[in-house]
């Protein structure tokens, strides 16, 4: 049996409870920006609080750059909005990260990024409220400029694919793709000088560009060709310009969290609605419940078939009427059903 890589946690801290880490809490690397009143009880690093969690996943790669475990694994203080799993699923997913790839968290499609002319925060109600926290400090130049100072000579891709929430692991392999000096040239111009401030726009810049400088499977240099299923990985997330891609004027993060990173208990499938006899019956009746639309049913339609959690997941969304009107419900439920049952 080939052994475990070794996997280093990484938890760019504030103020938050790290009760949620369990046992994990003894050997991670926690960095700490909340001053003495709100550091943990635990052995940490205090360093300044700017530049977000991109400036300390910055910190700890340019000065572990040639101690780096062979697997990295980098948390915020808080990953309960973001995903639901236990430390162990995410471990154990963060262990199996290919040589020279990145695993991100939750376990979904990335975002897509093309705004290189700068974000238009204002056309985006779901983020407005990023860029206006603690009065923000607008990047010193446009996305584009800072990709071509990063990587001269190169040209600006079409898009590329990240994970909002910036939480995912990292193979040492991937990131010596480039020397110290790449980071360290990235930590001056995103985080130094006058990006010195509790929450630069670069920080969001930076949770855009990890995918990217990591490996080139997640860049797009021109318009996409959509792949199909057996050409991309299980998250989707080589797609390659396919991911996702939130509408401007969403009022909310489009976003979906796979079935999978929110577990729930369910009974055998008999049981699933008293009095009938089919999964196919009970997830119909349970349709005519439903109030309206929610998005996650879009994510279930795209799922593989056969897919065992499938059936209970759609089951408890409908029960708890947060689905759209009744016939729009029968006919998507029809749709997963046909296509989970051929």
């Amino acid at each position: 049996m080939a052994s475990q890589p070794d996997l280093e946690i990484v938890i760019a801290h504030y103020n938050e409870d790290l009760s949620w880490l369990g046992e994990d809490v003894k050997t991670c690397t926690i960095y700490s920006k909340g001053g003495a009143k709100a550091a943990p009880q635990h052995p940490h690093i205090a360093i300044p609080n700017i530049g977000r969690e991109g400036h300390t996943f910055l910190h700890h790669i340019i000065e572990r750059y040639d101690t780096l475990a062979d697997v990295t694994l980098f948390l915020q203080g808080r990953v309960d909005d973001h995903f639901s799993i236990t430390m162990d699923e995410v471990k154990k997913r963060a262990r199996n990260t290919e040589p020279g790839q990145v695993t991100t968290f939750p376990y979904r499609d990335l975002e897509t990024f093309d705004h290189w002319d700068g974000i238009p925060w204002d056309e985006y109600p779901s983020w407005r409220k990023w860029s206006s926290m603690s009065s923000s400090v607008k990047a010193a130049r446009t996305p584009a400029e800072y990709w071509q100072l990063f990587f001269p000579g190169q040209a600006v891709p079409d898009s590329i694919g990240f994970q909002p929430g910036a939480l995912f692991a990292v193979r040492k392999e991937a990131v010596h793709r480039h020397p110290r000096s790449f980071y360290q040239l990235v930590m001056q111009e995103f985080f130094l000088g006058d990006m010195a401030h509790v929450n630069p726009e670069t920080g969001h810049l930076m949770e855009r560009y990890w995918q990217a400088i990591f490996s080139p499977e997640y860049i797009c240099w021109n318009k996409a060709i959509d792949k199909s299923k057996a050409e991309r990985n299980q998250w989707g997330q080589k797609a390659r310009g396919r991911w996702h891609v939130t509408p401007r004027g969403s009022e909310v993060d489009e976003a979906t969290i796979h079935p999978k990173d929110r577990p729930f208990q369910y009974d055998p499938p008999n049981s699933l609605h008293k009095g009938h006899d089919s999964w196919e019956t009970s997830l119909l009746i349970a349709a005519l419940d439903c109030k309206r639309h929610h998005p996650p049913i879009m994510e279930v339609l795209d799922m593989e078939a056969n897919d065992f959690h499938l059936y209970p997941y759609i089951f408890r969304i409908f029960r708890s009427g947060t689905l759209g009107s009744s016939s729009h419900c029968f006919v998507l439920i029809f749709a997963v059903v046909r296509n989970c049952t051929e």
